[in-house]
């Protein structure tokens, strides 16, 4: 059949196209200016490119690595990879880890650090530490000074913040 022959002479200069990238983003491994997002978008493309005990291993080189100091960022890169790879143990030592960064941090990136930890931990059935970090997340996107405490104070916005929307 022709029209399998010419849909797989189009797929491979796309092929091609992931390894060119895949050797610049290894090329850029020990400049510490682009490591981290190198070492991630390498693991992130690997993963497309059905190679993931390659995209784990570069992963976990980077993330064990004593030198590396993921920002909040990167830990949501790294932990994500880790679900696309069914790591969860590995993506929960990267949330708890950032857990700790993002504490009494109070900003967009610690607010999605812990929407996304909150995810993980409620799709692996750890409802209750779900909620803290959805809380937790409340804090850092300065919907409330500190943790609610109980449902309905979790669930209602201070009337300074439905002004400041409204």
């Amino acid at each position: 059949d022709t029209s399998v022959t010419g849909v797989q002479t189009c797929a491979l200069p796309i092929l091609t196209d992931k390894e060119a990238a895949l050797a610049d983003y290894r090329a850029l491994f020990e400049l510490p200016a682009y490591a981290a997002d190198a070492r991630l978008s390498a693991s992130e493309l690997l993963l497309t490119m059905q190679r993931p005990e390659e995209a784990a291993r570069t992963l976990d080189e980077f993330v064990n690595d004593p030198h590396t100091d993921l920002t909040l960022s990167e830990a949501r890169r790294a932990a994500l990879i880790y679900r696309k790879l069914n790591r969860t143990t590995s993506a929960q030592a990267v949330y708890e880890k950032g857990a700790a960064k993002a504490f009494r941090t109070y900003n967009r990136e610690a607010a999605l650090f812990h929407r996304d930890e909150a995810d993980f931990f409620e799709a692996t059935g750890l409802t209750d530490k779900a909620l803290d970090a959805y809380r937790d997340g409340f804090v850092s996107a300065g919907l409330t000074l500190s943790r609610p405490t109980d449902n309905v104070n979790f669930t209602r916005l201070p009337p300074a913040v439905l002004w400041r929307s409204g």
